[in-house]
């Protein structure tokens, strides 16, 4: 698997760095951890999701087998 067709999903603006950093294809952002939406989306979140039980509704709006921001208008909040 190749770092581009990963997905990151983390709550701190370290986790969004990390996937920034690891060229993951779709860094996702959930808002139950020390992050604010800005401060998420400053540090690489492609998506900011309210909490991860709406990750399911996020993958629901990707191409199948697509997991990059790329792929699909991906609105910046799934609610």
């Amino acid at each position: 698997v190749m770092p581009h067709e990963c997905m990151v999903v983390g709550d701190t603006s370290s986790d969004m760095g990390m996937g920034l950093n690891g060229g993951a294809g779709l860094i996702v952002g959930v808002l139950t951890g020390s992050g604010t939406k800005q401060q998420l989306l400053d540090t690489g979140a492609h998506v900011v999701l309210p909490d991860i039980g709406h990750l399911e509704d996020l993958l629901r709006c990707l191409p199948p087998n697509e997991v990059t921001a790329s792929s699909a208008t991906v609105p910046h909040e799934v609610t």
